[in-house]
């Protein structure tokens, strides 16, 4: 997944350095490109190794999605190859806060195995990182102006 530049990345550079800013970009961009995978995993209905999300943050994902995993449905998930990408908080002073932009093209498996194209949309994908930039703290997903799932 490839991210562009916002200008707090820019501005940040010419306080923090330009190496570190580049290490903590690298950083973020590693554990974003993780949780979004790690995120389709488990709407596919599999169980990845969520140790770099703050515990109730991973729970809630997984309880969100067991009454659809229950009901036998599971996604195909494809969100595209690319994200946009607002970063704040890379000064390194407090949370991290990226608004990612994603296409969605994922297909909707049921139980007896049909499956059906969801249409095409945007999702917006907020993730709150903490400081050292190891561990999601926080993540909210919505489709266009509404509201889905708010963790």
């Amino acid at each position: 997944m490839r991210f562009r530049r916002m200008p707090d990345v820019r501005r940040a550079s010419s306080r923090l350095g330009v190496e570190s800013i580049e290490a903590r970009v690298s950083s973020l961009r590693r554990l974003l490109d993780d949780f979004i995978y790690d995120v389709g995993a488990v709407m596919a209905g599999l169980e990845p190794d969520l140790a770099y999300v703050a515990p109730g943050t991973a729970d809630l994902l997984r309880d969100a999605l067991r009454p659809f995993h229950d009901a036998g449905y599971r996604v195909d998930p494809d969100f595209g190859d690319t994200a946009q990408a607002h970063v704040t908080g890379l000064d390194g002073q407090g949370v991290v806060r990226a608004d990612l932009t994603l296409s969605d093209r994922s297909v909707l498996v049921a139980a007896d195995g049909r499956r059906e194209a969801s249409p095409r949309q945007s999702w917006r994908l907020t993730v709150l990182v903490d400081h050292p930039l190891e561990r999601v703290i926080g993540f909210r997903v919505q489709r266009s102006s509404k509201p889905n799932l708010r963790v």
